[in-house]
């Protein structure tokens, strides 16, 4: 390395350090500075992370989903999630930073953090991770797909395989469901999906991935194309669950 060189890299170094000092990063949930290195997700502070409300448990979580999806049509066989999201609780600025804001690192991480959830002790060397797919209108304005991100880290830090892109698709690019009914959310997204690849989902478990989980619908659209094509079963985990 020359003399030129190590005097840029100093230069670099040091303005680098200057700025982190008089405008340090801050945390996405409690807005406070970065003091120290983030462990477990980049942009969060640890302990905001580690103290968030924790979602319901599995079995309270499909109560709650039930409220919205009929037993009957419910082709989710369990459910699983890191923390609930209130109008009381910050953990969807982390959401809207990877759905909008281009932080796929802080995706990955938290997939690595949803892996370790005690709830997926069930899952087997052969599950199948899907995560969910969004219409490639969406992908090519977005630039990713978050759901994947979140499973990339999630089979990073389990091990499992990933569908590969294009087993599963979303065939139409539906509206907005935010301010839908349970009725017409369930309309909204009936048969959105295809599995154009059957025969890779035979009689397979698997594991759905996305990064909220509100009323279930979309995610049980899923459920029913996978199903419908010869999966044994479909159990879903997110991020968070909307409470």
């Amino acid at each position: 390395m020359c003399i030129l060189d190590m005097v840029v890299g100093g230069a670099h170094r040091t303005l680098r350090a200057l700025t982190d000092t008089l405008y340090p990063e801050h945390c996405l949930l409690s807005d406070q500075p970065l003091l120290s290195p983030a462990s477990y997700a980049p942009g969060i502070d640890d302990a905001s992370l580690l103290f968030h409300q924790p979602a319901p448990r599995s079995v309270e979580i499909e109560l709650l989903i039930q409220k919205h999806v009929h037993a009957d049509e419910l082709m989710i066989s369990s459910f699983i999630a890191l923390w609930g999201m209130s109008a009381a609780s910050t953990i969807d600025n982390a959401i809207y930073a990877i759905k909008y804001g281009g932080r796929t690192s802080l995706a990955v991480a938290l997939g690595r953090m949803l892996a370790n959830h005690p709830g997926l002790h069930s899952l087997d060397r052969s599950t199948l991770v899907c995560p969910l797919p969004i219409h490639r209108a969406r992908k090519r304005e977005r630039g990713y797909n978050q759901a994947e991100r979140i499973a990339s880290g999630f089979c990073e830090q389990t091990g499992l395989s990933m569908l590969p892109e294009g087993v599963v698709v979303r065939t139409r690019h539906r509206q907005s469901q935010t301010t839908l009914s349970d009725v017409e959310r369930r309309t909204n997204v009936a048969g959105i999906f295809a599995v154009a690849k059957p025969e890779v989902v035979l009689d397979a478990r698997i594991l759905l991935i996305d990064d909220v989980l509100t009323t279930g619908s979309t995610l049980n659209s899923c459920a029913i194309a996978l199903i419908e094509s010869g999966a044994r079963r479909v159990d879903v985990a997110t991020l968070c669950i909307a409470v």
